[in-house]
């Protein structure tokens, strides 16, 4: 009996651990079940992160790679530059020099100043290079000197190039229409519309197309606006003296105050020759009734 007993208790014992244990190993096992299913959906565990990898998901389509490539293709920008370089060596040539850069680039000058004082000299470049080289010509040209300022900036014309040439689609398919209506066209009167219509079609194409170019030429080709200064050359506006402003004011206001002069003299001078020529003409038959009177009063004293 004391053996049945303790055999007993030791199978009920073993009974309620297992079923405890299951009861455990359950309870741990649903929530992560559940976790990796709420990890799957969110993209934070494993599989979330091999499917952001991948880029695959059972449901969210994958974008098209055409599309996204299109839109970083279609991102377009006109960049310019600006520098203001001091030279130790001749004027001459730095100018050279940055001709000669500019050129071996691919680029070319489109504009150049040069002016002179006592002070130094100065020249102002415009430069046209491929947009692609462009950061290379600029590292080049600050060799020229030392560099005293420098900016760079790009003007996004994605939108304006869009807008150009789904209009030109638009009218290039116009056109196209009127010239079927145009060859199916019965009266005259129809013909010479369809032609009045084909043309002002036509302008606005011719015009578009001539934006297009320039506006590729300006996204092929950035600009760089270049100023070389000798060491003596003055950049910009230089503070003054009190008395140096002062004078200068003086003699602004003095020249200011006989222009006003002049412009009113210039506006009073028919009203003057008017008045003289009244005058004139008064003194005249007063002179002539004055005579006639001493005359009068001459005969009369006589008689």
């Amino acid at each position: 009996m004391a053996a049945f007993v303790l055999v007993s208790g030791v199978v009920g014992w073993a009974t309620v651990d297992g079923s405890g244990g299951e009861a455990a190993e359950s309870g741990v096992t649903a929530p992560h079940m559940d976790t990796t299913a709420a990890d799957r959906a969110s993209g934070s565990g494993p599989a979330g992160t091999t499917q952001a990898e991948t880029g695959v998901s059972p449901d969210v389509a994958a974008p098209d790679p055409s599309t996204a490539q299109f839109v970083v293709q279609g991102d377009v920008f006109v960049r310019s530059a600006t520098l203001t370089i001091s030279v130790e060596n001749s004027l001459d040539s730095a100018v050279t020099a940055a001709r000669d850069l500019v050129t071996a680039s691919g680029g070319f000058v489109s504009d150049m100043e040069r002016s002179s004082t006592d002070d130094g000299a100065t020249a102002s470049l415009t430069l046209r290079v491929p947009a692609p080289k462009l950061e290379s010509a600029l590292a080049q040209l600050e060799k020229l000197g030392e560099v005293r300022a420098s900016t760079q900036s790009a003007q996004d014309v994605t939108q304006q190039s869009i807008d150009i040439d789904a209009r030109l689609r638009s009218l290039t398919a116009e056109a196209d229409a009127l010239r079927s209506l145009l060859a199916r066209a019965g009266s005259t009167g129809e013909i010479l519309e369809i032609r009045r219509q084909l043309n002002d079609v036509s302008t606005q194409i011719e015009v578009l197309q001539a934006q297009r170019q320039a506006l590729d030429q300006q996204i092929a080709m950035s600009t760089i606006s270049v100023s070389l200064l000798t060491p003596g050359a003055i950049v910009g506006s230089q503070p003054s003296g009190f008395w140096s402003d002062a004078l200068g004011e003086a003699w602004e206001r003095l020249q200011g105050g006989v222009a006003a002069i002049l412009v009113g003299s210039a506006t009073l001078i028919p009203f003057a020759l008017l008045a003289l020529l009244v005058f004139v003409v008064a003194r005249a038959v007063w002179l002539r009734r004055r005579s006639g009177t001493s005359a009068g009063i001459r005969a009369a004293t006589g008689a």
